[in-house]
């Protein structure tokens, strides 16, 4: 056993017998304890404290009166022990008392007997989180009739009894070190942070302070000047302002800016005049337009109140070429609509109108020949098939290649381009009293709402070229139609040119 420093609150009612720490062997601990022996209620308390886990056991309370009968003074070893005290003294020359060296040799002899029966409990306790310590008997002891594991001279605590103040502290491991040092690092990093701000803070509000004690002090000494000097102050701030207005606009014009500012004006100017000439041409156009649609339409009210009994054959054959040469997103607006200005806007808006009126018309079945023919592309091709099997003539391939992208050409099922690899194609003679059964293509630009003129020169027979080429012409817009040629009396029209021409501005 060794001693150490002391570890309790000094105070009035006890003496102090030990105070320092053992080890126990059995648990592989060590545990510091303080013996303290009450006077007057004639009581020891023992106190046991584990500083590697900060747990402190229950206390234990023994009989002074019972262990005194444990103690024989005539004892041999009570005898020694007091004789070498003495002998110690005289050695040393040094008066002493016998009944204080008495009272010293039998303070250790009760120290001696109680740690030798001072154990650790270890069954049923787990040793990490708690500590238990209880007095184990030895051969020859007294234990008591209750309970035969403890001893006679343990008894409960004295109600009168003021326990003694301890205070250990728990032994830190190298983790909680650790975690202390860490603890310490981030509360230094946040006072740190905070002192950063305090000062930030400081430094920002002390010029806005500095600034507003001066705003106020200048409006303080601003009421006491009079009326016209106020207006006076407002004028002079005035110009100032605008002296440093004028400044600024000269450094910015002087600068890149204003070749930024300046190419931003030109394309916004540029813009504005695109789209009034886009404008222009598309109300040119739209003009163009009408006038072609009311063209045709004269056409086909002449056509169609002409009577099978009244023309011959020929005519007959021109009338069929001409209205078949009809783009049929026009043919229910030429039909049943009386005015011109409100057919041709809404030619204009809905290019694809056709589609959402030629249901109106009624079932093809209902209709008569010639509107079958405008109406129906497979009608077409039979009266065809059935206009030539008698006269036992044989389909060229190139005429079949034409017939069918000429058809397709004129339902939007085919490509210009086709067309144009076969405008030099010149289809075989057919006879005056058979008509023309292959449908011409309409001449469309981009959005496909300029009609075909070929109708109205098949229609009209004399040979020379379109009016409606001639009406574009005129007013500088350029159409890519076939060019028809009705020279050679009894032949069909021959495609000679196809020209290309540039497209129509977009509405």
């Amino acid at each position: 056993m060794a001693s150490r420093k002391q570890s309790f609150v000094a105070g009035d009612g006890f003496d102090v017998l030990f105070d320092g720490s053992k080890s126990f062997w059995k648990t592989r601990s060590n545990l510091d304890i303080l013996i303290a022996s009450h006077k007057k209620q004639l009581c020891i308390e023992v106190v046991s404290y584990n500083a590697e886990i900060g747990v402190e056991a229950p206390r234990i309370y023994l009989s002074s009166m019972l262990l005194s009968t444990k103690i024989n003074p005539q004892s041999e070893e009570f005898v020694s022990k007091l004789g070498a005290k003495k002998e110690a003294f005289n050695r040393q020359k040094k008066s002493y008392s016998v009944p204080e060296l008495t009272k010293e040799v039998y303070n250790e002899l009760m120290l001696n007997y109680i740690m030798q029966r001072l154990n650790v409990v270890s069954e049923g306790v787990d040793l990490t989180k708690e500590l238990k310590m209880t007095i184990a008997h030895m051969n020859g002891d007294t234990v008591k009739d209750d309970d035969p594991t403890l001893v006679d001279f343990v008894i409960n605590c004295p109600p009168s009894l003021t326990p003694v103040t301890v205070n250990y502290q728990k032994k830190a491991s190298a983790s909680e070190i650790s975690r202390a040092q860490h603890k310490m690092q981030a509360e230094n990093a946040a006072l740190r942070n905070a002192t950063r701000l305090a000062e930030l803070t400081a430094s920002a509000t002390e010029n806005f302070k500095l600034m507003m004690e001066e705003k106020r002090r200048i409006a303080a000494e601003m009421r006491t000047f009079s009326k016209a000097r106020l207006r006076w102050i407002k004028a002079i701030n005035r110009v100032l302002i605008q002296n440093y207005i004028a400044a600024v606009t000269r450094r910015l014009l002087n600068s890149s800016f204003a070749d930024w500012y300046n190419a931003i004006v030109e394309k916004v100017a540029a813009e504005a005049a695109a789209e009034a000439e886009a404008a222009e041409m598309a109300e040119k156009a739209a003009a163009l337009e009408r006038e072609s649609i009311a063209r045709q339409r004269s056409i086909l009210q002449a056509n169609v109140s002409s009577k099978s009994g009244r023309m011959g054959g020929g005519d007959r054959a021109k009338n069929k070429v001409a209205r078949r040469s009809l783009d049929n997103s026009q043919l229910p607006s030429l039909i049943n609509t009386t005015d011109l200005a409100s057919t041709s806007n809404e030619s204009i808006k809905t290019p694809s109108g056709a589609n959402a009126v030629l249901p109106s018309l009624g079932s093809p079945s209902g209709k008569t020949l010639p509107e079958k023919l405008l109406l129906d592309p497979m009608e077409r091709r039979r009266q065809a098939r059935q206009a030539a099997e008698p006269n036992n003539e044989e389909k060229s391939s190139k005429v079949s290649r034409i017939g069918k992208a000429l058809s397709r050409k004129s339902f939007g099922g085919e490509t210009e381009v086709e067309l144009r690899s076969l405008a030099l194609i010149t289809p075989p003679t057919m006879e005056s009293g058979v008509s023309q059964r292959i449908a011409l293509p309409a001449a469309t630009t981009t959005n496909g709402l300029f009609p075909s003129a070929t109708g109205a020169v098949a229609a009209a027979g004399t040979g020379r070229p379109p009016s409606l080429r001639e009406s574009y012409s005129e007013k500088g817009i350029k159409l890519t139609v076939p060019h028809i040629d009705t020279t050679e009396s009894g032949k069909g029209p021959k495609l000679l040119e196809s020209k290309s021409v540039p497209r129509r501005a977009r509405m």
